[in-house]
This record gives C-alpha cells, structure tokens and sequence, in this order.
C-alpha cells in the first residue's frame, strides 16, 4: 500500500523529458583520431590567440587550421 502510493506520487509529480527518436534529423561525422587531434590543435591555437593578441600566435592559428582543413578534406576524398 505504501510502495504504491508512494510510486504513484513519484510517476505524477516527477519531470518528464521527452526525447526526439529521430536521429538521422542531424548526421554526425565521425572523424579518426588524426582528424579529431587537428581540430583539437586548432582549437587551443586559437584560444591561445584570442587571449594574448599576439602576431606569433595568430600565425601558429592559421598554421592549425591549414592542417586541420586538409586532414578533414584528404578524410573527405577517401569517404568518396
């Protein structure tokens, strides 16, 4: 008696998520671990660049995102 109404109190008073089950709405790009580590060197040049302003690091940034966009093309073409 006290476990039902108790379940029954938590059902009704809890907060319910819904949950989209269409997944192929948005497709996701998996990418290998030398792709994923470009992006990642990119990302924390540019961080690097954003905050000290410095010509040295913007270049270091533009070196990053160089590789990194022709690492994701070359996975591109072999994708094809």
């Amino acid at each position: 008696m006290f476990t039902e109404t108790l379940t029954r109190s938590v059902i009704e008073h809890d907060p319910v998520v819904h949950t989209s089950t269409n997944r192929d709405k948005y497709p996701t790009c998996h990418y290998p671990r030398y792709v994923r580590k470009r992006i990642n060197d990119k990302g924390m040049a540019w961080k690097l660049w954003k905050f000290s302003k410095l010509k040295c690091n913007k270049l270091a940034y533009k070196a990053a995102a160089a590789q990194c966009s022709s690492k994701q093309y070359k996975q591109l073409l072999q994708l094809c």
